[in-house]
């Protein structure tokens, strides 16, 4: 078709020889080969864990709901919040409303709680017969919990905000295998178009400065605008450099340039310090902040 549209008339074998074109057909066949066998495999779910299920645990029965979410008497933020978003993720599995319950744990329930030990993102699954535990680090630990569960478990999928994959069934077993995990990395930046939205980041258990996650729902590492090349912010040229040229980078001439700062002046430190502690002041919630050199390749050349 795409030749046709030619305005000479030209024919693909004007444009190959007959060697390529038999190898693009080849190609183009074992393409469709590849995609024909990729639809005919059932889906499977990858990240399942490995090792015994602790329970089995039904959550819903023929559509009516045979567990509740028990969260504590006095609930944080985040736990509230991851609550409710396993309560919405069962409804649109299996179409029942699983009762969110605040303060004793009773029997056919899964429990949501925030365990220090765990540091800020840390989880835990564990069960003991008809309870199920989700419990979490201070911070967004309990949610990721959650969605652990829903992912790992159950094999919901939550590729963009447009794209999620559920399992649906109006009779939902779990049984789930106990585990405890603590993120290596603070900072989980896949650094593309969807992960910055907030939501898609709770889902995906990512840590993002892009991501700007609320803090309610548990936060972000949070760089308070002081992500890198923080030289000029720190120290601004166009208000020190034309009484205090010598707070900044040296050439090799002699002569000052705004390029970057001079490292070493005690005035710039102090200067620095200033900057930062002002900034975390005025951002409590700030965990990192970059003080760092200009984007370039210049060095001070003072002594």
């Amino acid at each position: 078709d795409l030749f046709s549209q030619h305005p000479a008339g030209l024919k693909p074998a004007e444009f190959f020889s007959d060697s390529t074109m038999q190898l693009l057909r080849i190609t183009v066949a074992g393409l469709l080969l590849i995609a024909n066998a990729q639809a005919q495999t059932p889906w499977q779910n990858s990240l399942k864990p490995e090792g015994k299920p602790a329970t089995r645990l039904t959550v819903v029965e023929q559509g009516r709901a045979a567990v509740s979410i028990c969260i504590p008497s006095h609930p944080t933020p985040p736990e509230t919040k991851a609550a409710q978003e396993l309560q919405h993720w069962f409804k649109e599995i299996t179409g029942a409303t699983v009762e969110i319950k605040s303060g004793r744990v009773g029997r056919n329930s899964i429990s949501l709680t925030t365990d220090p030990k765990l540091g800020d993102e840390g989880y835990a699954i564990a069960a003991r017969g008809n309870r199920l535990t989700l419990s979490g680090g201070r911070a967004r630990g309990v949610a990721n919990a959650v969605y652990a569960l829903l992912e790992e478990d159950l094999g919901c999928r939550f590729y963009t905000a447009e794209s999620i994959r559920l399992p649906k069934t109006n009779t939902l077993v779990i049984a789930p295998v106990a585990r405890t995990y603590v993120p290596r990395l603070k900072i989980r930046d896949p650094f593309y178009a969807c992960e910055f939205d907030p939501v898609w980041s709770l889902r995906n258990r990512t840590d993002a400065p892009s991501a700007p996650v609320p803090e309610e729902f548990g936060g972000r590492v949070d760089y308070a605008n002081m992500f890198v090349h923080t030289a000029a912010q720190m120290v601004p040229p166009d208000k020190y450099f034309k009484d205090h040229p010598d707070y900044f980078a040296q050439r090799a001439d002699g002569t000052r340039s705004t390029a970057q700062l001079c490292a070493t002046h005690p005035e710039v430190a102090q200067l620095v310090i200033a900057y930062v502690r002002q900034t975390l002041k005025e951002n409590p919630h700030t965990e990192i902040l970059s003080v760092s050199k200009n984007d370039n390749t210049e060095i001070c050349h003072c002594d």
